[in-house]
């Protein structure tokens, strides 16, 4: 398997050399191959003289790829003049079984040294048995010196080597060749082409490519292992570029041809090499002059496109410096792409149909004015963006800019920014605003996992009124895109502000994001920088980078905020702080500072955070370090720190360690608490001396104490371990209550419903002794009469969290569309309220424990009654009275005393009859109502109607949240009744 570019790219032109040249074999053998004779002199003597048939020449071939390998072997690398018995280089005919004929013939590329050289003869031949295509080369006798073989189109090949007996090598697509020979046995072969007069490819004055030239070398040699050592390179000498006039060379007076030299090589397990690069790309030490500029280094570059095309791309940076305008540039990439098709429709070699000029993918520009001056820089990254920096200075102001353009479809973002010179717009207080700018974006959104990664590195706030745009660049360029992806439709836009108090101790640079249209999220960019005493020479220095999100839809708030690049008296402070408070169907509450506990698990959306950290070090061999954690979530609360010593010098020295961590979970209680210790004294990686101790302590419920630890000296070492538990298990969990079951049994009770007898006004109607014994006894209920249903098992109307202080999901219970029977609906005619414990249905905050009654009166059923009872006419009756006369006379009582018969005469006569004596005195009394609560505007403390008349406070903050759900803007709250104005 490959393992760098380098690799990859051999590979694939192993892979098509085999399939052009086998392919070439498949595609003329039957029209061309099958009729050739055998091979007869000049070859005689030679190893592959049986195996030879006659040349094949240059012929063409209905398929265009075997046409155009045969044209390049038997048109351009074959022998120039008449073969002769000296020198031969040629393409054959090849029968693999000269004996029999069973085997399909094939092709062969054929050289034999010139004599009194020597007689070494080498062969390159397809092979296609049991169908796996291959190339084989062999080669025999041995070589007095370097034969030289001029050949056609300005083409040489000079041969080299010696073979001790026969030697074949056999390669495929792929795996380790199949090797036949000797140790020692080596075979050099180099074409050779000196530089033509026109370009290679292209035309003057461009784009054109020179190869100038050209020298292409292969050898193999057989290492005493009996593997074969391929190693291959092609140079090339006095060649050139020419840009293509137009463009962005345009503004480049009297370019001319830009030098180039080409070194690509092959190595043993490094596979191409461009300059000695296995990354195929490399910078050429080339400069070229013209009037008013320069240009260099050359950057070569190769790429894979496909099976069949390879890139090359040659580009340039130009700097250029006009006469007389103070403006400098330099453009950078300039060049061009010239494809190499490896049988691609019909052609092998360079193809001129694709020759492309490389526009410039970068740009920097330098003025210089008295009154104004900057830089600027712009690049093309490889996505298609185009990113840019600006720097302007126009005394005594500056601006900055940075920016991100996509063109298709098109999206771009700028931020920009201007500071103003000391002290700046004072504001009061020791404020003062010393800059402003701006962030917008279109067809752009924000992307919160890359900035809070940007944050984290600290490259975040270098968007914020960076002082260098130019030298922050390279660090903003590869993040703007990912921070900023293109979205159609979105729109990202806030304002930005510099604020700096006490003259230059604190400043504070703020961008607010608002990205639009939905989700409508906010998002919050800072930058502050805190220095003590001054400056120029800080001994307290805190960099804090910021970013806060606020999202509406979910809805959720959360704030990140890095130390990077801070330190106090020299000493550096690292570390991560993170508050997160969510809502909706996950919600969650998150406050950390510096992580979490390495066995808690974050909620979704927490990133990673780095310890809170001091670096305490003095020289290089001495590390002190310290870390800690703070974190606290809605059911834990952690906390933990380490500290690390390493003194070494020169591979010898002492590390030693202790930390711990807790971890303590509120519901169900439980908590871990672990602490780690150890000391060691290592030469030379080795432990000469050493002790560790690891112990943690959990529970309750039950209890388990557990721990390791080792002695390590340098003859021996033990170690340790335990692991004790006691105490009973902890309780299963609490199951969650089925509260649709509970209710509806509490309205199954038969206590729970009860029967009111008519109004007897309405229905003045006699019942039948058994009628009044059956309504007594609750099996039936009067037409004109009411069913109430009453339970005290679950609130209704109102949203509960919690069933008996047990969570459970929030849901919502309510009498609706009642009926007495099937198809005979009911009519609700009074709420039936009980007293509810509101904590023990509901997810309140301490605060509103405390706020709110204990107890309120909650709907807990319906009084029901009829609506369809038909009363008939009234019809009259005539009354008879009965009169009944007494006639005895009363009975005078004869104890009555003469002082009471007094009093009672002297009363008489008073004639008071409200007196005293007559009329006790009524006892003063108050009556005390419980209170009523209210949804009110909170600027007019007026009443909102449309909001309804709560009777408990629970049932108007219900209103009021579902009031602001629908318009957040609303300024409603609950009140007592009694406080809204009339």
């Amino acid at each position: 398997m490959a393992t760098n570019p380098g690799e990859e790219l051999l590979a694939l032109l192993r892979r098509r050399l085999v399939e052009l040249l086998c392919g070439t074999a498949d595609a003329v053998r039957a029209d061309l191959l099958d009729g050739l004779a055998p091979q007869q002199p000049p070859w005689s003597g030679a190893a592959v003289r049986e195996h030879l048939l006659v040349p094949i020449g240059s012929v063409p071939i209905a398929d265009p790829v075997a046409n155009a390998v045969l044209q390049l072997l038997a048109g351009t690398l074959t022998a120039a003049g008449t073969p002769s018995a000296d020198a031969m280089v040629s393409v054959h005919g090849w029968d693999p079984d000269p004996a029999a004929h069973q085997r399909p013939r094939q092709i062969a590329y054929a050289l034999r040294a010139p004599q009194p050289a020597g007689d070494l003869t080498l062969a390159l031949v397809t092979s296609g048995d049991a169908g796996a295509p291959a190339l084989e080369l062999r080669a025999s006798g041995a070589a007095g010196g370097t034969a030289v073989i001029p050949l056609t189109a300005g083409w040489s090949v000079a041969v080299a080597g010696q073979v001790l007996d026969e030697l074949s090598v056999r390669f495929g697509v792929d795996g380790p060749p199949q090797v036949t020979g000797r140790p020692g046995d080596r075979i050099t072969v180099t074409f050779a082409r000196d530089a033509p007069p026109q370009p290679d490819v292209g035309s003057d004055p461009g784009p054109a490519l020179r190869l100038g030239g050209v020298t292409a070398s292969c050898s193999v040699t057989i290492t005493t292992g009996g593997t074969a050592a391929f190693t291959a390179e092609v140079r090339t000498s006095g060649g050139s570029i020419g840009l293509a006039p137009g463009g962005a060379a345009a503004i480049l007076p009297g370019i001319g041809p830009v030098p180039l030299e080409l070194d690509f090589s092959v190595a043993p397990g490094q596979g191409v090499r461009v300059a000695g690069s296995t990354t195929l790309t490399a910078t050429l030490p080339v400069e070229a002059s013209f009037p008013g500029g320069s240009v260099g280094p050359l950057t070569v570059e190769l790429s894979l496109g496909s099976d069949t095309l390879i890139g090359l791309r040659v580009t340039t940076t130009a700097t250029v410096e006009l006469p007389g305008i103070p403006v400098g540039f330099d453009l950078r990439g300039l060049g061009l792409d010239v494809p190499f098709v490896l049988g691609d429709a019909g052609r092998i070699g360079f193809d001129p149909a694709r020759l492309l000029p490389a526009e410039p993918d970068g740009a920097d520009v330098d003025l210089m004015l008295p009154i104004v001056s900057g830089a600027g820089t712009v690049r093309r990254t490889p996505s298609g963006d185009y990113e840019g920096a600006l720097a302007l200075a126009v005394t005594p102001m500056s601006a900055m800019a940075f920016g991100v353009l996509h063109l298709d479809p098109l999206s771009f973002l700028v931020v920009i920014g201007a500071t103003f010179p000391p002290p700046g717009v004072q504001i009061g207080f020791g404020f003062a605003v010393t800059g402003i700018g701006g962030i917008v974006g279109v067809g752009r959104r924000l992307d919160s996992d890359a900035m809070s990664a940007a944050i984290t590195s600290g490259t975040a706030g270098d968007l914020l009124f960076s002082t260098d745009p130019q030298a922050t660049m390279p660090r903003v360029a590869g993040g703007l895109s990912s921070i900023f992806p293109a979205a159609s439709g979105h729109v990202v836009l806030g304002p930005m502000f510099k604020v700096n108090w006490g003259g230059r101790i604190i400043s504070a640079c703020v961008a607010l994001i608002l990205e639009l249209p939905e989700p409508v999220r906010i998002t919050l960019l800072g930058k502050l920088e805190m220095t003590l005493p001054d400056p120029a020479a800080p001994l307290v220095d805190i960099r804090v980078t910021l970013l806060g999100h606020v999202d509406l839809a979910e809805p959720s708030v959360s704030v990140q905020a890095s130390l990077a690049g801070s330190s106090i008296a020299g000493v550096a402070l690292t570390g991560d702080l993170y508050y997160l408070t969510r809502g909706g169907s996950d919600p969650a509450f998150v406050l950390s500072a510096g992580g979490f506990h390495p066995a808690f698990v974050p909620p979704r959306g927490v990133p990673p955070l780095s310890r809170l950290g001091l670096d305490l070090s003095s020289s290089p061999g001495l590390h002190l370090g310290c870390q800690a954690y703070l974190a606290v979530t809605s059911n834990t609360i952690q906390f933990g720190a380490r500290v690390d010593l390493v003194a070494e010098v020169a591979g010898c020295g002492l590390h030693g360690w202790l930390g711990f961590d807790v971890l303590i979970q509120f519901d169900p209680f439980h908590f871990v608490a672990q602490i780690a210790a150890g000391i060691a004294v290592e030469v030379l990686g080795e432990t000469l001396a050493g002790i560790s101790l690891a112990l943690a302590l959990e529970g309750p419920a039950p209890w388990r104490a557990r721990g390791t630890g080792s002695v390590d000296l340098f003859l021996f070492s033990t170690s340790f371990d335990f692991d004790v538990t006691w105490g009973n298990p902890a309780p299963p969990p609490l199951a969650t209550p089925d509260v649709a079951g509970i209710l509806a049994a509490a309205f199954a009770a038969r206590e729970a419903w009860t029967a009111h007898p008519p109004d007897l006004a309405r229905f003045p109607l006699q019942l039948t002794a058994a009628a009044r014994a059956a309504l007594a006894d609750g099996t039936v209920v009067h037409p004109g009469g009411e069913i109430v249903v009453r339970q005290k098992r679950v609130p209704l109307g109102v949203t509960i969290d919690r069933f008996e202080y047990v969570p459970v999901a929030s849901q919502r219970w309510d009498v609706e569309a009642p009926t007495l029977a099937p198809g005979v609906p009911a009519q609700e005619s009074a709420e039936v309220r009980e007293e509810f414990a509101a904590a023990a249905y509901l997810a309140l905050t301490a605060d509103q424990q405390l706020s709110r009654p204990a107890f309120e009166q909650f709907r807990a059923g319906a009084t029901l009654s009829s609506q369809g009872v038909e009363i008939g006419p009234a019809r009259p009756v005539v009354l008879a009275w009965e009169t009944c006369t007494i006639d005895d006379e009363l009975a005078v009582p004869s104890d009555v005393v003469v002082s009471d018969l007094a009093r009672a005469m002297i009363v008489a006569a008073a004639g008071q009859v409200d007196h005293p004596m007559w009329w006790q005195p009524r006892a003063e009394r108050v009556t005390v109502v419980p209170p009523r609560y209210q949804p009110a505007d909170t600027w007019s403390l007026g009443a909102a109607p449309d909001l309804g008349a709560a009777a408990t406070a629970t049932e108007a903050h219900e209103a009021v949240a579902a009031a602001r759900a629908v318009d957040p803007d609303r300024r409603v709250a609950v009140v007592e009744a009694w406080e809204v104005s009339v």
